[in-house]
């Protein structure tokens, strides 16, 4: 902890993790995650699987009531320096996400890390570090969809490499160049 935040330094590295908020302005990251959501004003939304909240406090940016909710003990800490040096009014939490899905939520969203991919590069040094410290997800992509699908009052958005097969069929979807949103009404 230093005058910048929280950072983690791995041993033998001389320079520390730390994240940084310049990846919440970015305007191409903007347009498809707020046409998945419908983000605007006053829309209630549920990021079950903040990570490091990059799109949780981006959708809080365009005027979401955005809630994140982190998984990892480790992570989590990270994840609400940023969220408090970002000066969004986001909420964080420590905890299973699916415990916060009956709270009436608009918008359920969801971006489970992605399985490895063995014939691409590696990702950013953020999702490395990420997948590094997080350890095992309590529930399974699939089961958080339909839990998700289940409590959310407008929809539910699940984030998806470009070219992965969907989970389950969507109502609709959000194509980007490398990340497409599954769209998906509740049940």
């Amino acid at each position: 902890m230093d005058e910048r935040g929280i950072a983690l330094r791995k041993a033998g590295e001389a320079k520390p993790f730390r994240l940084e908020a310049a990846p919440l302005k970015q305007p191409a990251r903007e347009l498809g995650i707020a046409r998945a959501c419908g983000a605007q004003p006053g829309v209630r939304l549920l990021d079950a699987t903040a990570g490091w909240g990059a799109d949780g406090l981006t959708l809080a940016r365009l005027g979401c009531a955005a809630t994140l909710v982190e998984c990892s003990p480790r992570a989590f800490p990270l994840l609400e320096d940023l969220a408090q040096r970002s000066s969004l009014s986001a909420r964080v939490h420590l905890g299973d996400a699916r415990t916060h899905m009956a709270d009436g939520f608009d918008v359920i969203y969801l971006d489970p890390m992605f399985e490895p991919h063995p014939k691409r590069a590696l990702p950013g040094k953020a999702l490395q570090v990420l997948r590094d410290i997080a350890g095992e997800a309590p529930a399974t992509p699939i089961d958080l969809l339909a839990l998700a699908r289940r409590h959310a009052r407008s929809r539910v958005v699940l984030k998806r490499r470009a070219r992965s097969r969907p989970l389950v069929a969507p109502h609709w979807q959000i194509k980007g160049r490398t990340v497409r949103f599954d769209v998906y009404l509740p049940t």
